[in-house]
C-alpha cells in the first residue's frame, strides 16, 4: 500500500472533564503535601513539648536539690560553730564573732528555704518543706536559748538546749531533707523513664508516620498514574482511547506479528449533525459517550477503539468478528436524558473498512478506512464500504481536480449558464438559476465532475463568489444595454456559514456593481441548517433587511423541512424533483402529500417553485396544486450567456 498523508481530524482535549482531572491531580497533590507538613509539625510539636516538660522538671529538681544542699551544708557549719561557741567560755570576743557568723548562716538558710518554698508550694513536696521549715525554726529557737543561757553563764541549761537543738531538731530536719532528696531522686528517675518512653513513642510515631506517608504517597502515585493515563491516553469526553494510544498499541501488535489479524474500521454516526441541531450539544455529547461505551462493551480482549474527533471513531477488530460488528452498529439503541425526559434513540453508523496487511502501519490503515468512509458518505445507499485501490486513485484525481480548478479560476475558465424559471400559468420567464460549467481545454466539464470535490475539500466557496460576481457583472451589462433582467438565483454552499463575514462579502459585490436587490436571490440547500442553524437564520435575516431574496433548495430531502419553514424567513422554497418524479404512477397519497406541502408553503407566504419538470403531465399537476413556478427541461436546459440573453428578449414560452 502506498503511504498517504493522514488527514483525520483530532479534537482538542481542553474541555471541562479534562480540567476536572487536572483539578483532581492538584487536590491529591495538595492533600499529600498537607499530610506531610501536618505529620512533621505534629512530630516537631510533640518532641518540643516532651523536651520542654523534661527540661523544666529536671531544672526544678536540680534547683530543689541545690537549695537542700545549701540548707544542709549551712546547718552543718552552724552546728560546728555552736560547738566552738560552747567551747569558748572564757573568750568573749570569740563568742561574739561566732554569733555574727551564725546569724549570717541563718539568713542564708532562710533565703534557701524561701526559694525552696517557691518551688515546692502546691506540689506533692509541700509537706516535706513544712517539716524541714518547722524543724529549722525549732532548731533556731533552741539555739537562741543556748546563746541566752550561755550569756547568763548558766552552762548546764545552755547545754540542755544545745543538745535538744542538735539532736531532736536536727534529726527532724535531716530526716525530712533526706526523705525529700529520696523523693526527688525517685521523681527524677521517673522523669527519665517517662522521657525515654516519650522519645520511644516519638520514634515509633515517626516510623508510623513515614509508613503512612509512604503508603499514601504510593496510593497517590497510583491515582495520579491513572489520571495521567486518562490525560495522555484517553479521549476526554468519551473515555475511550485516543489516536496516540492506539498508535502505540498498533506498534506492539505489529512487533509481535498480530497486527494483520485485525480489520481497521472508521465509523461515525449517521445524521449526527441532525441530533446536535435538534437536541443540543449536551445531548449530542451524551450520545457520543453512550455510543463509544456501547462499542467498547461489544469489543473483545485485544480489540481496540479510539475516538478521532467529532463523531469519528477508529476500531481494530478481529477479522472474523467484522460481520458481528456491522450488525451491531446498525440500529443501536441508546438512551439519553433530555429536557423532556429519557429518550431512546436508534443510532445507525456509517463505516469504512480495510483488511490490514502485514506491512501496514496504523497511519496507512486509518487513511484507507477514511477513504472508504468518504465513499460511504457519498453513497446514501451504503452504510459500509470496503477499501479498494481505486479509492486512492480517485483521491489523487480529486487532488488534481482541485489544483486544476484553482488554475481555472485564475484563468477564468469557468463560465456561467442560466437555467430559466417559468410561470407555468402564463408561460412567461420569471427568473433563472445561475449554474457553472468548466471550459477545460475546449471541453465543457459538467458540475458533477468538480463541484462535489470542491465541496468536500472546502474550496467551493471561492467558486461560489466567482459565479455570483459574474452574475452581477452580466446583470449590470444587460441593464446598461437596456435589457430588463429577471431575478437570478445564485447557489452558495453551506460552508459559507462558517464565515462571519459571509453576508458582508455578498453585499460588497452587490454594491460594487450597483445592482438593485430585486434582481438577485441567494440560494442555499436545506441541509445548510444542520451545520449551524443560527448562522443560517442570521444570514437570511441580514439579506432580508437589504431586500435580497433568499431561497431553500432541495426542500424535502432532509429531516427538518417543517421546522425550517417555521423558523427561517426565506422568500422562496424550491421543491426537490423527487416530489414529482412519480406523478405519472397515479399515487393518490403521494399527490395529496405534495398538494398539502404546497398549500402549507403558500399559507406561510413563501413563493414555491418545483425543479426537475420534464413533461406536461408534471406541469399540469403543479397547476392543480397551485404551484405556479417551475424549472426543468420541459422549458429549457441551462443556457449559455448569449442564448439566455435571447430568452430575456423573448420571455414567452410556447408550451
Amino acid at each position: 500500500m502506498r503511504k498517504w498523508i493522514y488527514t483525520g481530524y483530532q479534537e482538542s482535549n481542553d474541555n471541562p472533564k479534562r480540567k476536572n482531572l487536572l483539578l483532581r491531580i492538584m487536590l491529591v497533590t495538595l492533600l499529600s503535601m498537607l499530610m506531610g507538613i501536618g505529620g512533621l509539625l505534629f512530630l516537631t510539636y510533640n518532641q518540643k513539648v516532651v523536651a520542654d516538660n523534661y527540661s523544666n522538671s529536671i531544672d526544678q529538681n536540680f534547683s530543689n536539690v541545690k537549695y537542700m544542699n545549701n540548707i544542709s551544708q549551712a546547718l552543718y557549719r552552724h552546728q560546728a560553730l555552736i560547738f566552738q561557741y560552747m567551747g569558748a567560755v572564757e573568750d568573749r570576743e570569740k563568742r561574739e564573732e561566732i554569733q555574727e557568723i551564725t546569724a549570717g548562716l541563718e539568713a542564708e538558710i532562710e533565703d534557701s528555704l524561701e526559694k525552696l518554698n517557691e518551688n515546692l508550694k502546691g506540689t506533692d513536696y509541700d509537706p516535706y518543706y513544712h517539716s524541714i521549715y518547722s524543724g529549722f525554726k525549732s532548731y533556731l529557737k533552741n539555739i537562741s536559748y543556748v546563746f541566752y543561757f550561755s550569756n547568763k553563764e548558766d552552762t548546764a541549761t545552755a547545754v540542755y538546749y544545745m543538745e535538744s537543738a542538735l539532736h531532736f531538731c536536727m534529726e527532724k530536719v535531716n530526716e525530712s531533707v533526706s526523705e525529700l532528696s529520696v523523693r526527688i531522686a525517685a521523681d527524677m528517675d521517673e522523669a527519665d523513664r517517662v522521657m525515654a518512653q516519650r522519645i520511644r513513642f516519638a520514634q515509633e510515631s515517626s516510623v508510623l508516620l513515614i509508613v503512612l506517608l509512604a503508603g499514601f504517597s504510593f496510593i497517590t502515585m497510583i491515582f495520579c498514574f491513572r489520571i495521567f493515563d486518562s490525560l495522555v491516553n484517553k479521549d476526554a469526553l468519551t473515555q475511550v482511547d485516543n489516536y496516540e494510544k492506539m498508535q502505540r498499541d498498533s506498534v506492539r501488535l505489529k512487533k509481535y506479528g498480530k497486527f494483520e489479524n485485525f480489520t481497521g474500521v472508521a465509523c461515525n454516526i449517521k445524521d449526527f449533525k441532525y441530533f446536535n441541531q435538534q437536541m443540543g450539544d449536551k445531548t449530542g455529547d451524551m450520545i457520543l459517550i453512550r455510543y463509544a461505551a456501547s462499542i467498547a462493551a461489544f469489543l473483545q480482549k485485544g480489540e481496540k477503539i479510539a475516538r478521532n474527533g467529532g463523531d469519528n471513531f477508529i476500531l481494530l477488530i478481529k477479522q472474523e468478528r467484522v460481520p458481528q460488528l456491522l450488525a451491531f452498529l446498525q440500529n443501536m439503541e441508546i438512551s439519553v436524558n433530555t429536557s423532556e425526559g429519557i429518550k431512546k434513540l436508534m443510532i445507525n453508523s456509517r463505516c469504512g473498512l480495510y483488511r490490514i496487511q502485514q506491512q501496514d502501519s496504523l497511519r496507512e490503515v486509518v487513511n484507507a478506512c477514511y477513504l472508504a468512509l468518504a465513499d460511504a458518505r457519498m453513497n446514501a445507499a451504503l452504510d459500509y464500504v470496503w477499501y479498494d485501490r481505486t479509492m486512492h486513485e480517485n483521491m489523487v484525481k480529486r487532488k488534481e481536480t482541485i489544483v486544476q480548478c484553482k488554475k481555472g479560476l485564475k484563468q477564468r475558465e469557468f463560465v456561467v449558464y442560466y437555467q430559466p424559471k417559468v410561470n407555468i400559468v402564463t408561460n412567461m420567464l420569471c427568473g433563472s438559476e445561475a449554474l457553472v460549467r468548466w471550459n477545460r481545454d475546449g471541453e465543457l466539464v459538467l458540475p458533477g465532475q468538480f463541484v462535489p470535490v470542491l465541496e468536500e475539500e472546502g474550496y467551493i466557496t471561492e467558486l461560489d463568489f466567482y459565479v455570483f460576481e459574474q452574475v452581477c457583472r452580466d446583470i449590470r451589462d444587460w441593464l446598461q444595454r437596456g435589457i430588463e433582467p429577471v431575478r437570478i438565483s445564485s447557489n452558495f454552499s453551506k460552508l459559507h456559514l462558517r464565515d462571519s463575514e459571509f453576508g458582508s462579502k455578498v453585499l460588497e459585490i452587490i454594491d460594487r456593481y450597483q445592482i438593485d436587490s430585486k434582481y438577485l436571490e441567494i440560494e442555499l440547500t436545506e441541509t445548510s441548517g444542520y451545520d449551524d442553524f443560527n448562522a443560517l437564520v442570521a444570514f437570511v435575516d441580514e439579506m432580508g433587511r437589504h431586500g435580497i431574496y433568499t431561497s431553500i433548495d432541495d426542500f424535502g430531502t432532509g429531516y427538518s423541512s417543517l421546522s425550517l419553514l417555521k423558523d427561517l424567513n426565506v422568500n422562496v422554497v424550491k421543491l426537490d424533483k423527487s416530489f414529482i418524479d412519480h406523478i405519472e404512477e397515479a399515487d393518490e397519497a403521494h399527490e395529496k402529500m405534495v398538494e398539502d406541502v404546497v398549500r402549507m408553503i403558500n399559507d406561510l407566504h413563501r413563493d414555491v417553485i418545483c425543479e426537475g419538470v420534464e413533461n406536461n403531465r408534471q406541469a399540469d399537476f403543479l397547476k392543480t396544486v397551485n404551484c405556479r413556478q417551475a424549472q426543468g427541461y420541459l422549458y429549457d436546459r441551462p443556457l449559455p450567456h448569449d442564448a439566455f440573453e435571447y430568452r430575456l428578449k423573448n420571455p414567452l414560452y410556447s408550451c
